[in-house]
């Protein structure tokens, strides 16, 4: 059976709670059954490096803090289109 494909969606990757558990959740995730990949509204962030050190697939749609965008959200929508995923979190 083909893993589960699950795409988190976060805000940034900052040195906080929600991003410290969806670390902690992808490090303890069966990669054999589940795949996952992280988009973030704002780039950039010090949590970064450690997902990219598991080989987390990391993309931004670079929208300003504080400032919803349309553009930032058409961005979102084509992303999840291409990859297609089975879960969206």
């Amino acid at each position: 059976m083909a893993p589960l494909q699950v795409t988190h969606v976060i805000n940034r990757l900052e040195t906080a709670g929600a991003q410290t558990m969806l670390l902690r959740l992808i490090q303890e995730i069966d990669r054999d059954r589940v795949q996952s990949d992280v988009v973030t509204l704002v780039s950039g962030g010090p949590q970064e490096a450690p997902f990219q050190t598991l080989g987390i697939p990391l993309s931004s749609l670079n929208m300003q803090p504080g400032r919803p965008s349309l553009r930032g959200f058409n961005r979102l929508v084509r992303r999840l289109r291409r990859r297609r995923p089975d879960v969206v979190v």
